[in-house]
């Protein structure tokens, strides 16, 4: 399984690198500034939750299933060995789609939760497009993310149908790159460096909507 172990490695530390490591000092900044359990710091709080839950679950991936004592000792050591490779492929797979899908709610929510504080009367109900677009435009941070989000909200919607995309067809650009999602067809683009980018410029997005005067000024 040499093959594809050394690649799961890397694709391990880069998620620590990536998605935990850059983000810790901020999460700890929101919770001197705010307290540990202040409904700010939970902002950061709940997404490098999710973050920690993902390199958890590689890990354990990593000290089971790429290792053959633990097949031996679960009586499974006489599966093919292609068998077992396919499984192994099939369980990255899934945890690439499970926390994409986990960090892309988690920023949803977030988001929305950020709309009704910051610009009350609004109540964070209108469509995710509506939410961030609002959000990110009143901060001064469209530019910035937009297409980011953008993005990251189409994905989620193509893995909700398998990696389908049902919607009429659109071109995107996320970082100097166009992505089409064409009508009734899969997205063949999801590869591990490209969802790591996005969630990785989505914190990015929440932080420094933290770091805006009207989010530091807010009270809640």
């Amino acid at each position: 399984m040499d093959h594809i172990h050394l690649p799961f490695l890397q694709h391990i530390l880069d998620v620590d690198n990536n998605l935990i490591q850059p983000y810790r000092p901020h999460l700890q900044h929101l919770e001197q500034t705010y307290g540990e359990h202040s409904l700010k710091t939970n902002i950061m709080g709940q997404i490098m939750g999710s973050n920690k839950d993902h390199l958890l679950n590689l890990s354990a991936t990593n000290e089971t299933y790429f290792v053959d004592a633990w097949w031996q000792k679960n009586n499974m050591h006489n599966i093919p060995q292609d068998v077992k490779e396919k499984f192994i492929t099939e369980q990255i797979m899934h945890l690439r789609f499970y926390f994409f899908l986990k960090m892309v709610s988690t920023v949803e929510f977030q988001c929305r939760k950020l709309i009704r504080e910051l610009y009350p009367p609004n109540e964070g109900r209108a469509e995710f497009f509506n939410v961030y677009t609002d959000l990110l435009t009143n901060l001064g941070l469209h530019a910035q993310y937009c297409e980011t989000f953008n993005v990251a909200r189409l994905v989620r919607n193509t893995l909700h149908n398998l990696g389908m995309h049902t919607s009429a067809s659109q071109t995107v650009t996320f970082l100097n790159n166009q992505y089409q999602f064409v009508q009734w067809q899969q997205i063949d683009f999801f590869t591990s460096a490209f969802s790591i980018d996005v969630q990785r410029l989505l914190i990015a997005g929440i932080v420094d909507i933290t770091l805006t005067e009207r989010f530091q000024e807010a009270e809640f």
